[in-house]
């Protein structure tokens, strides 16, 4: 591609906010993520990566991120969301390699709202000397063909899922937990804007396999057998509705929570979705789960409960997974679950979902559960 338009290097116009942190860890960033005063969501995400960009100063991260090899700590004055000119990147990082070279990385992101142009991509290469990046961020993995007619070698491409997926995967920081959530709800690393050949053959054998019908007719039959009694529950107690709601499809046992002491109830079924509980699925595709919910205003009674504590240290080694601390998901209404990947199933029909929950019982009843209020209660 021939278009290599002479743009003066320019004197950028900084924005970010003149509070600092107090603390002596942070004491000297130029990025604050709570005072992100930005309205436009392509600046807000281009501020909160460039913050935990900062925040984090990871060494494997910005080798991800650059293909640079670094040294440790390489994060060196971060440069937030440029303002005063018409084609300016959307902001720009040092870092340090393993070499001890200070080499300036300028940033690009692009969200589902807007597209990548040529152009755009071009002029930014201005700003570029000959050992500088421009790092270029979407949504859309097709963005790749640009760059590539582009054919610069100081061009390095992500999508916001890759991110995401190294950040989950490879980053144990709280905080950059936080920000693949929050980039997952605001929807902004959602890959949008086209569809693959492989993705319409895809949902054309979705189709035909009439899988949605056949889950709910499974669920159907399920929810009709389902009998409490076999583990020593009184079903006059138990209010068994049938809901698909909240990502998670199947039997909802005390529904209206009325007339319990923690507000308690629980769920059996079909997980399909994760924004609502952000519980991840253990291996990136839909669970049959068992979740023991409480109300979030009954809660903390539950977490001060040394009873309930060393129950759920029991279940924990049984195999259930406890969110009593928060560990799973920061939504207080989930207490512990029982799981399984879809792909530990040779077959799902209602036999074998009475079976999973023949299995969740057998251990819960291993433990001094039932004598506990939250269980007996529905005894």
């Amino acid at each position: 591609m021939s278009l290599s338009p002479t743009i003066r290097r320019p004197t950028f116009n900084l924005i970010y906010p003149t509070n600092r942190p107090l603390t002596n860890e942070i004491k000297n960033m130029k990025t604050n993520i709570f005072l992100n005063s930005y309205q436009q969501p392509e600046n807000k995400l281009t501020y909160n990566f460039l913050s935990l960009i900062e925040l984090l100063n990871n060494k494997n991260l910005c080798e991800f991120l650059t293909g640079l090899s670094l040294s440790n700590n390489p994060v060196k004055n971060v440069r937030t969301v440029y303002g005063g000119g018409e084609t300016n990147p959307d902001g720009s990082f040092d870092l340090t390699t393993s070499a001890g070279k200070m080499v300036t990385i300028y940033f690009e992101n692009k969200t589902k709202r807007r597209g990548l142009s040529p152009e755009q991509i071009i002029s930014h290469l201005n700003y570029c000397k000959s050992d500088e990046i421009l790092l270029v961020v979407t949504t859309r993995k097709s963005d790749i063909e640009i760059i590539k007619n582009i054919d610069s070698s100081k061009i390095k491409f992500l999508t916001w899922t890759e991110i995401a997926t190294f950040i989950k995967t490879g980053i144990e920081s709280e905080v950059a937990q936080q920000f693949v959530h929050y980039g997952k709800m605001s929807g902004e690393f959602e890959e949008l804007g086209e569809l693959t050949k492989e993705d319409i053959l895809l949902r054309c054998e979705y189709q035909k396999l009439n899988y949605d019908k056949r889950i709910n007719n499974i669920l159907n039959d399920f929810v009709y057998e389902l009998d409490f009694s076999k583990y020593g529950f009184n079903n006059e107690k138990i209010i068994k509705v049938r809901r698909n709601t909240w990502g998670r499809n199947g039997v909802e046992v005390n529904w209206d929570r009325q007339g319990f002491s923690y507000g308690q109830w629980w769920s059996f079924g079909y997980y399909y979705d994760t924004n609502d509980h952000g519980i991840s699925f253990s291996k990136d595709v839909p669970e049959i789960v068992a979740f023991f919910d409480v109300n979030p205003e009954n809660r903390q009674t539950l977490e001060d409960d040394p009873e309930f504590n060393s129950i759920i240290e029991e279940l924990v080694k049984l195999g259930f997974e406890s969110n009593l601390r928060g560990q799973l998901t920061n939504n207080r209404w989930r207490l512990f679950i029982y799981r399984k990947s879809i792909f530990e199933f040779n077959i799902i029909n209602a036999s074998e979902m009475l079976n999973f929950t023949d299995e969740v019982f057998s251990k819960l009843l291993q433990t001094n559960a039932k004598e506990h209020r939250y269980f007996n209660e529905f005894i």
